[in-house]
């Protein structure tokens, strides 16, 4: 199902500067956004990044739990994954936003496709999950 926003890109952009549009990006469509060449390599690549610095605290999650207790390294580790998934699915959804400001074609896209959706409201801009 296709979702035709009635705000033309010039809209998007006023409506974003005033902060008076409600935006919802769907996290895991947005994730696989950023594997495509949609978005330009500078996005993908701070997108890339993500997974190396979640997976560069391992080692101070063991270190942690060599310090204290054997059950604290799977707790940290837990934790760790957590906070991954969040940041890894909402940094998606922020670049997908970030773009969709800056290229005409790319809202265009993503709008008819369903991955973002845009609404008027009184309030602030807001780049919300699903």
């Amino acid at each position: 199902m296709q979702n035709i926003s009635s705000l033309k890109h010039s809209q998007f952009l006023t409506a974003a500067g005033d902060r008076t549009l409600a935006v919802t990006v769907h996290p895991k469509l947005a994730a696989t956004v950023m594997r495509t060449s949609l978005i330009p390599d500078d996005y993908r690549l701070a997108y890339k990044m993500w997974p190396w610095i979640w997976i560069s605290l391992v080692p101070v999650a063991v270190a942690v739990g060599h310090l204290y207790s054997w059950w604290v390294t799977p707790v940290v580790l837990i934790v760790l994954l957590g906070g991954f998934l969040r940041t890894v699915n909402s940094s998606a959804a922020r670049y997908v936003f970030d773009y969709a400001k800056e290229s005409e074609l790319f809202y265009d896209i993503m709008v008819q496709l369903g991955i973002m959706t845009v609404q008027m409201e009184a309030g602030r801009a807001v780049a919300r999950r699903n």
